[in-house]
């Protein structure tokens, strides 16, 4: 029973590779001959934007923390804690 589980698992999770995979070569045939470019200001204008992001979520929970512990947490830290808990929103069974 466990072997056939474990089989079917691995059947669904190649059927879904596929599926998302198939779009990529598809695309790829169709933009053969397309230039790609890089517009830099953009791009370290949105890594500016998501470190504002991640700076302002986090200063709360940073504050939080040094008040229930009753001692400075520093960001490092509060950041570890922070996406460590986070990340279990995106596990199966919200752990």
């Amino acid at each position: 029973m466990k072997t056939l589980r474990q089989s079917l698992g691995y059947l669904i999770a190649g059927i879904l590779l596929y599926f998302l995979v198939k779009p990529f070569g598809q695309t790829h045939t169709e933009l053969k001959d397309a230039t790609f470019q890089i517009h830099w200001g953009w791009l370290v204008g949105s890594f500016g934007a998501i470190l504002f992001y991640w700076s302002a979520y986090l200063y709360p929970f940073a504050t939080l923390l040094s008040g229930i512990r009753e001692k400075h947490v520093y960001l490092r830290v509060a950041f570890t804690l922070f996406h460590l808990a986070n990340i279990t929103r995106y596990l199966p069974g919200r752990i």
